[in-house]
């Protein structure tokens, strides 16, 4: 659920209350509202106020999960019992596995390097070709390779090429 639909009616702590008394086993809460769709930050008292209307099941948050740190920070500001990470992770894949050692053991791990990098990209496109065929599996991946291209520094021309190049077609400027 999101806080509600904008911040004149935060539903979220009412709902989240209604879910518990209903037998939900937990509720996952989006730290924004519905108008503000994903612009602006993630409002962190918004989501305490979740975890402080409910009695016994878990509140995971979810917003802004874009480091370790700031899911360890999302953590300690609300009370909540977890993060669930969103769109973080198409732009660093690596960051489930980070995050949990982080809160595990406070060290950050350092970051993959390009090699490693564009090896899990090309997985990932192999996997997207074997699901959908490779010409619904290229078109698919156009979408998927600038997340990836984010993390290699300046990746213009990488992006450009990936966006434009037409699937089937085999010139040697494509």
């Amino acid at each position: 659920m999101r806080l509600g639909w904008d911040e004149g009616s935060l539903t979220a702590p009412d709902l989240a209350r209604a879910l518990e008394d209903a037998g939900a086993a937990a509720v996952f809460v989006h730290g924004r509202t519905r108008a503000q769709g994903f612009s602006g930050g993630v409002n962190l008292a918004g989501i305490r106020a979740v975890v402080e209307a409910v009695r016994t099941i878990p509140v995971i948050g979810n917003g802004d999960i874009t480091t370790p740190p700031s899911a360890r920070r999302m953590i300690e500001e609300t009370g909540c019992a977890g993060v669930s990470i969103g769109r973080g992770a198409f732009y660093n894949p690596w960051l489930f596995a980070h995050t949990r050692q982080y809160l595990d053991t406070g060290e950050l791990l350092p970051e993959p390097d390009f090699e490693e990098r564009v090896g899990v990209m090309c997985r990932h496109l192999d996997l997207m070709i074997e699901v959908f065929g490779e010409t619904h599996g290229c078109r698919q991946f156009r979408k998927v390779a600038p997340w990836y291209a984010r993390r290699f520094g300046p990746a213009a021309e990488f992006k450009r090429r990936v966006g434009c190049s037409r699937v089937g077609h085999s010139s040697k400027q494509s």
